[in-house]
């Protein structure tokens, strides 16, 4: 007689509770922005620390609440005394977590500084062959937060442990990116004297995760666009520097095995320049440097790449025909 297989239970692949205690006491909780001090609406984990096992977990810090402060304050009852933290997912990436504070007896008040994402102004300057700055034709911006599922959270917590082995485990963890898009032309003739772009004010990250921006700029003319992507690390202002060149001379310089312009038989190409971040340590002509991705493209032939850089003489480049 075959042994029938053992059917597992919903129960085996979930983690047994592991409910809180309640008490008599409660907390009045508010939070200040750390850096202007005005009241915040916020939302927080409440953490009881080192708070007793139970028949399933060992002791350990746990997760009292989730809640959503208000900016006069909000009151959390029944929670039983003991010394507690606060967690925010949306306080200033790298910064410290508030520190612990004890709750105790009927009402305790307790005020929190929170260190908040701060905004800073990202601008790019993007020039010609002669070092003259170059008014934007057309963009398209990209977003993308990039935020984790799983075990994260406060790395302060002493984690509680199953008492049982664990009979079945179940996965998690993994990323999430969002992404949107925005896309805008000129109106009207370019400025006659042309200005750094102002891309845009972003806020530095908060601790749900990494967040990335990117846009890229298309300029009158045959020209390369320019593509740059911004961390919103901490830190203040910053400014970008990308180069445009005419890109009609780099297209005639692409042929075909007979001697034609490959151009002329519908190649497709594509010419970017990534931008760089001006520092101090960045020379003032840095845009003379950058390189020029160059991605040729026609059917039946191999796809060609190749940078391009200012001042390098162009040599005639030619696609070769794919084999099998």
């Amino acid at each position: 007689m075959q042994p029938q297989a053992r059917t597992r239970d919903a129960d085996d692949m979930r983690e047994p509770p592991d409910p809180v205690e309640r008490g008599s006491c409660a907390l009045l909780l508010r939070a200040l922005d750390g850096a202007k001090y005005r009241s915040l609406e916020i939302s927080i984990q409440l953490w009881r620390l080192n708070a007793p096992g139970n028949r399933e977990w060992t002791q350990g810090d746990q997760l009292q609440t989730r809640v959503e402060l208000l900016r006069e304050g909000t009151r959390i009852e029944r929670l039983p005394a003991g010394e507690y933290r606060v967690y925010s997912p949306y306080q200033r990436a790298g910064t410290d977590d508030p520190i612990s504070f004890r709750v105790d007896g009927a009402e305790t008040t307790h005020t929190l500084v929170v260190p908040m994402p701060r905004k800073h102004k990202v601008s790019l300057e993007v020039y010609d062959e002669e070092g003259r700055l170059l008014d934007w034709k057309e963009y398209t911006r990209y977003g993308r937060r990039r935020s984790w599922s799983g075990r994260r959270g406060p790395s302060w917590i002493e984690q509680r442990r199953r008492k049982q082995p664990v009979r079945w485990v179940r996965g998690s963890g993994g990323g999430m990116s969002v992404l949107c898009a925005h896309a805008g032309k000129r109106i009207g003739p370019p400025r006659a004297e042309p200005q750094p772009i102002l891309v845009g004010e972003y806020p530095e990250d908060d601790k749900r995760g990494r967040t990335r921006s990117a846009a890229v700029y298309r300029f009158d003319g045959d020209r390369n666009e320019v593509r740059l992507t911004h961390y919103h690390a901490s830190g203040g202002d910053r400014t970008y520097v990308g180069l445009s060149v005419a890109i009609g001379p780099i297209r005639d310089a692409i042929l075909l095995p007979d001697g034609r312009k490959a151009v002329d038989a519908g190649a497709e190409l594509k010419a970017a320049c990534a931008a760089v971040q001006r520092t101090e340590a960045t020379a003032p002509d840095i845009w003379r440097t950058l390189p020029i991705r160059v991605t040729v493209n026609l059917k039946g032939h191999e796809e060609l790449e190749f940078e391009h850089r200012l001042g390098r003489k162009l040599t005639p480049r030619v696609l070769k025909p794919k084999t099998g």
